[in-house]
């Protein structure tokens, strides 16, 4: 054998040899982002991380797929492509592919459920002239029940912003309105929940957080009692600077800084979110109703502890009746879905959106119709 021959033998087994360590690496980080919904970032945060990363590591197995394929290696595509198959439940959780529903095949006695991140309401005034555009959006969505999270409402007439008489003036439509605190005494994320149904009882989940929240409600929806759940939790508290500098930091290659400066930025709202979701979790276990609805921020991705652990005999909505990825965060730089409804399955659910019809907010709100069984 020539020594041309004997190098092109050793480039090609060293090509095959780097090849499968890619491999490995691809498909360990794909599985470890897989298995994060599992493992609470209070014990150990660094799963969450690659749930976090898990469309980006999901690009990176498919590729490894085409790439087998250009080697016309069969193993290794069967093998990646089997992985993909075996994990197909959380990639269509992520993104969905359903067609809407005619709305005149859904039955008559739905209810129309809302949750909508307002961001204060965008800091606008509201008026009879001009209307707030998020209480205007409001006002004609046709909504039976909303949730609405980070609702910061007027503290005198002279701030300008939405108050309680805002509601009841502008949205007659509403006539069973709840204003709770996340942490009481007008402290924290004010939750508000906006019923064409009667609230029979209204109380706060205890957790721990500064600032965020969640309070459960139990409706009178014509003869069956529903309790639904609205949720503010822990949110990383992310700033365009942050944004900027993590994308810099990526561009430069500086994957160890930008490790550590992202662990230390994210890694405690992971562990709080998740002690959170317990709480949130053995709230709802322990509830006799039979109808459940819960929505609201997760501020976590449907690959995340959060989202699964909150969501255990529950349905998800947009899972079960949306289309594509759904990101609910309006931001130039992070674009996810963590704006959620679950449901019991004493519901059937149709549709479920992601209204990008308004930009008020730096979150779109979700919406779906619910049929009780």
């Amino acid at each position: 054998m020539s020594a041309k021959k004997k190098a092109r033998g050793h480039v090609r087994t060293l090509l095959h040899s780097v090849s499968v360590l890619v491999n490995f690496a691809i498909t360990s980080a794909y599985l470890l982002s897989v298995l994060s919904v599992y493992i609470s970032p209070d014990a150990f945060v660094l799963p969450a991380f690659f749930g976090l990363a898990f469309p980006f590591l999901l690009a990176a197995q498919i590729g490894m797929v085409g790439y087998w394929i250009l080697r016309t290696r069969v193993v290794w595509i069967i093998g990646n492509a089997l992985l993909l198959l075996i994990t197909w439940g959380t990639i269509d959780s992520y993104t969905p592919l359903h067609r809407k529903v005619r709305e005149s095949a859904i039955p008559d006695e739905r209810i129309k459920v809302m949750t909508y991140n307002v961001k204060a309401f965008d800091f606008k005034a509201h008026s009879r002239q001009q209307p707030n555009p998020i209480l205007k959006y409001i006002k004609g969505c046709g909504a039976d029940i909303i949730c609405l999270q980070e609702a910061r409402l007027s503290r005198g007439k002279k701030d300008g912003y939405v108050s309680r008489e805002t509601f009841r003036r502008y949205l007659p439509e509403y006539p069973h309105i709840d204003v709770t605190y996340a942490r009481g005494q007008d402290g924290g994320s004010c939750l508000i929940l906006l019923s064409k149904f009667p609230i029979v009882e209204t109380e706060r989940i205890a957790y721990e957080s500064l600032f965020n929240g969640s309070v459960a409600y139990t409706l009178m929806i014509r003869d069956k009692r529903v309790l639904v759940v609205n949720n503010h939790l822990e949110s990383f508290r992310m700033t365009m600077a942050d944004g900027e500098d993590y994308m810099k930091m990526a561009r430069d290659g500086e994957a160890t800084a930008l490790s550590r400066q992202m662990t230390a930025k994210m890694g405690p709202a992971y562990a709080l979110r998740a002690v959170q979701a317990d709480s949130v979790s053995r709230y709802i276990s322990r509830s006799e109703t039979e109808h459940i609805i819960v929505c609201g921020d997760f501020n976590d991705t449907p690959v995340s502890y959060a989202h699964h652990h909150i969501g255990q005999g529950l349905r998800d909505a947009y899972a079960d009746t949306g289309y594509g990825p759904g990101f609910t965060f309006n931001h130039r730089v992070y674009k996810v879905r963590i704006d959620h409804i679950f449901y019991s399955p004493t519901f059937l659910a149709y549709n479920c959106t992601v209204d990008r019809t308004i930009r008020a907010s730096d979150h779109y709100p979700v919406w779906c119709y619910l049929v009780a069984q």
